[in-house]
């Protein structure tokens, strides 16, 4: 646009145009009167015309010079006019500019005042953050509305200042120096309804932080909680009796109770710290501010060490129950499946697997107390011994063909099964579990009562029943006895340290009882005229008292 000292000085080139040119105008009409009274002159003194070819030239010149001034400088008016007219206009632009910065403020302010009233108690980080755009937004709008009330200043005041340059009535701008008044008011009032906003989201921070606090509180309390139910488990736990009491049982029962009580409450105390820490720490982020300093400075130490206290607690509770049942002989609550899961005991419950109730038993036997099943690893220890015993019972002479030894005194000690203590035993009742089904093996009863059969074949007084169960045939009331001589009588036991082998001890004692009785029937029914019957015939036969000093003598 032009510049006021522009169009002043056209207004002057023009004033100076219009003065010259009537000067110009009253040249050459002196210069027309002047050659006509000289050519009068002339005439009347009947001389010769003078010549002013050059004067009439010059004359017409100036006349046409100063007719064109006219029109050149009413031309060089409207340019100036034009000029004052793209000023003015400006400045209405600039008005226009200003009107629309003002209604984006407007907009700008009710938007930071709904964000501020709707901060809920406590606020989220959302809403935190939309107070936050809302002043960042009116910041912006103000430093817009600055500089459009700036730009709406200069424009009027360039405007006035071309049209009084310029000569002409100065345009009215009413209108937009109010407009501009109330803009600067705004402005100069955005800092203070900034800084009431910053000071409204910094304390909603405030509140969640102190919210937070309260929260860690409230989970230290939850915690020492925790540890004493947890404390208390384990003494109840510890002044449990050999076999535990009934009311000893219930005092564990009662604290495991507690302990998982205390235990919920810790998740939930552990939950709500964390919520309101990252609410918190959310919140500082959304407002811009730091990050909170909380007074436990350790908060998310503690917040790890109970969701440990937690995860763990399964655990505790099922081992105090696996210890319990234990430590009573099976007469409180049994483990279930759940109870070894949550130890982290494996290879239960599938194909090839002792079940829950073999390992239950083997807790209850009266061998088995708490101290051995206090850990996962004491009782994967059972759960690995009643494995290889059951990986022996399978109805069938197969554990040598299947590469699978029998099961050591390590694992018939861990479920609690005694008097396997040498490898002719162990050799035996290996040999006679593995002709037996997983029926005849599911408890550490049937098991003891196998190696009870077993241990008394070794000490030479193995009863009808045992022999029996451990599968032994043939011996009867009569040949009992025999057999049990026979028995002791074994120089070398691993001679019995397989089923074959105490079946061909057996065996040989009941082949010559059979022919002793044949012998000596067929000689009393020859009345003596078959082969007479020795003394080895009668001992075979079991019959003592025969031959030595005031006994029958054989020939009698």
């Amino acid at each position: 646009p032009a510049t006021a000292e522009q169009l002043a000085s056209a207004e002057a080139a023009q004033e100076a145009l219009a003065v010259a040119a009537t000067e110009l105008q009253a040249k050459a009409d002196a210069a027309t009167v002047a050659t006509a009274a000289a050519l009068a002159a002339a005439q009347a003194a009947k001389e010769t015309a003078p010549v002013f070819t050059a004067i009439d030239t010059a004359v017409a010149a100036a006349q046409a010079d100063a007719t064109a001034a006219a029109t050149t400088t009413s031309d060089s008016e409207a340019v100036t006019d034009a000029k004052v007219a793209d000023l003015i206009a400006a400045a209405n632009e600039a008005g226009q500019a200003l009107a629309n910065a003002q209604d984006d403020f407007d907009s700008a302010e009710t938007a930071l005042t709904n964000a501020i009233a709707a901060l809920e108690t406590p606020a989220t980080a959302e809403q935190l953050a939309a107070a936050e755009a809302a002043q960042e937004a009116l910041t912006a709008a103000a430093a817009d509305l600055q500089a459009k009330a700036n730009a709406a200043t200069a424009a009027t005041t360039a405007a006035l200042a071309a049209a009084q340059a310029a000569k002409e009535t100065a345009p009215v701008f009413t209108a937009i120096d109010t407009a501009i008044t109330a803009a600067q008011a705004d402005v100069n009032g955005t800092a203070a309804q900034t800084a009431d906003s910053e000071a409204t989201t910094d304390a909603k921070v405030a509140e969640l932080v102190t919210t937070a606090n309260t929260a860690n509180t409230a989970l230290a309390t939850a915690q020492s909680e925790f540890d004493a139910a947890e404390q208390a488990l384990v003494d109840a736990l510890t002044a449990m009796d050999s076999p535990a009491q009934p009311a000893q049982i219930t005092a564990v029962q009662t604290a495991q109770a507690a302990l998982s009580d205390a235990a919920a409450d810790l998740q939930s105390a552990a939950a709500a710290a964390q919520s309101a820490m990252d609410a918190a720490v959310a919140a500082a982020a959304a407002a811009g501010e730091d990050a909170p300093v909380f007074t436990n400075t350790a908060i998310a130490d503690d917040m790890s060490a109970a969701q440990a206290d937690v995860s763990a607690t399964p655990a505790i509770l099922a081992s105090a129950t696996l210890q319990t049942y234990a430590q009573s002989n099976g007469t409180s609550t049994a483990p279930v499946a759940d109870d070894y899961a949550a130890l982290g005991v494996v290879g239960l419950g599938q194909a090839g697997q002792p079940t829950v109730a073999m390992v239950n038993s083997a807790l209850a036997d009266a061998d088995t107390t708490s101290a051995e099943a206090d850990s996962r690893t004491d009782v994967q220890a059972i759960v690995d011994g009643y494995a290889a015993i059951v990986a022996n019972a399978d109805e069938a002479d197969s554990t040598a063909a299947a590469g699978l030894p029998n099961a050591s005194d390590a694992d018939y000690a861990a479920i609690g099964v005694n008097g396997v203590d040498s490898a002719p035993e162990l050799g035996l009742l290996g040999d006679v579990i593995d002709a037996k089904a997983v029926a005849d093996i599911d408890t550490v009863p049937k098991i003891q009562a196998l190696a009870d059969a077993v241990q008394a074949v070794m000490n030479g007084d193995a009863s009808l029943a045992q022999l029996e169960l451990l599968g032994i045939e043939g011996v009867t009331t009569e040949t009992l006895a025999l057999v049990q001589a026979a028995l002791v009588s074994t120089a070398d036991q691993n001679d019995l340290s397989t089923l074959s082998g105490l079946q061909t001890v057996v065996t040989g004692v009941l082949d010559k009882y059979t022919a002793a009785a044949d012998k000596i029937a067929a000689y009393a029914d020859s009345d003596g005229s078959t082969d007479a019957p020795v003394a080895d015939d009668y001992a075979d036969l079991g019959v003592m008292g025969m031959g030595e000093a005031g006994q029958p003598t054989v020939a009698m």
